[in-house]
């Protein structure tokens, strides 16, 4: 619908609103209010099929667009915190209009855990940029003792959960141990031009397909990490100084039954040392190592700086499921991209060609192009 007559349509509800006024005065400024919700929501929705117009998440602006909650901590918003926009949320019910939901959060640092409860389906989170808006924390399993999942910074459960230009960050350090940043249990979600930031465990992809694009993800040891089915593309992966006694690994993947189809793909992105690790000799780094017995990951078209170790793929501890995991790479690139001297397990493969790395693609492993073209976000 072109923006002439989605206006239209604007003009059209206002006129009806006025006659309202005139012949129900005492109901004046709630059907006002309503009229105007429903004008508003056209401009972001085709009206015809009252279906997302397809790109919603790239192309919502914050300036000429309207958002159900505003967070900004000087009070120019609805919210100054997003648990309480997030709490009148669910007073509502979650989603009880059954559309998408946008909740803009203005720049600025939330110290704040945030959980985005199962009934929230269909949420979009747009920020002001990378490390403009931030979520962050410090709950780590070696301080304060929470179980893995319960240091989450961010915690997704709602299904279909889109976030843009967001950081989503914990700061408990290489001493802290377990220590979330974002954890996503959320069907068909799409993670756009944000940033992950942590060490150890900084990214929970626990179950269901899951798409970044254009992230930046930080961490040391198992930093992307669960049983998910996704794929990460056009995305910068870098690697931080863990603590000396520590190897750094970017994957475990914990896929527990050879009928799953998820797994964790690397397509078309870049690894590369953080700041603070760039030239470090003595602590080696990994692409991953098995969690569970069928462990997959698969690296593929990715530019790959040469502080890998030759080696590639670490064990689990007591050497167990080489032969059950799928780990592989094909064509890669940069000074760490060599498979000369990679591991020697049944498990690891040297892809031979295109159509067997297709099938780690969006298309194949996530079946994700009705889902994701409805964001706008580009994919492969």
């Amino acid at each position: 619908m072109s923006f002439t007559s989605a206006a239209t349509i604007f003009l059209l509800l206002a006129v009806a609103a006025t006659t309202t006024f005139s012949h129900q005065e005492s109901e004046t400024s709630e059907n006002f209010r309503a009229q105007t919700d429903q004008a508003s929501d056209a401009l972001a929705l085709n009206v015809k099929s009252g279906k997302p117009n397809g790109k919603l998440l790239t192309s919502w602006n914050p300036a000429c667009s309207k958002a159900d909650y505003v967070v900004a901590q000087d009070g120019s918003g609805t919210h100054k915190t997003i648990n309480a926009a997030l709490d009148a949320l669910d007073r509502t019910g979650g989603d009880r209009r059954n559309r998408r939901v946008i909740v803009y959060v203005k720049a600025g640092e939330y110290n704040e855990r945030v959980v985005i409860k199962k009934n929230m389906g269909k949420l979009m989170f747009v920020g002001d940029g990378m490390d403009r808006t931030i979520v962050t924390g410090d709950r780590n399993f070696k301080r304060d003792g929470y179980i893995t999942h319960e240091t989450a910074t961010f915690c997704v459960y709602a299904d279909g959960f889109w976030a843009r230009d967001m950081t989503f960050e914990n700061t408990a350090g290489p001493d802290g141990s377990q220590a979330v940043a974002l954890m996503m249990r959320s069907e068909k979600s799409v993670v756009y031009r944000c940033s992950v930031k942590g060490y150890q465990n900084t990214l929970y992809v626990q179950y269901k397909r899951q798409f970044y694009r254009d992230c930046h993800i930080y961490g040391t040891v198992d930093f992307i990490f669960g049983n998910s089915a996704v794929v990460f593309q056009n995305c910068d992966i870098f690697v931080r100084k863990p603590n000396d006694n520590q190897k750094n690994v970017i994957v475990s993947q914990g896929r527990q039954n050879p009928d799953e189809n998820t797994g964790v793909s690397i397509q078309g992105s870049r690894i590369r040392p953080a700041p603070g690790f760039d030239g470090v000799k003595n602590i080696p780094t990994f692409f991953g190592r098995p969690w569970k017995k069928y462990a997959r990951i698969v690296i593929f078209e990715t530019d790959i700086d040469g502080f890998i170790d030759p080696a590639g793929w670490l064990p689990w501890d007591g050497g167990v499921y080489l032969d059950t995991l799928f780990f592989a790479e094909y064509n890669n690139t940069g000074r760490g991209a060599s498979t000369e001297l990679r591991v020697e397990w049944p498990g690891f493969h040297v892809l031979k060609n295109k159509e067997e790395a297709s099938r780690f693609t969006v298309n194949h492993l996530i079946k994700g192009k009705s889902w994701i073209s409805q964001t706008g976000v580009s994919y492969k």
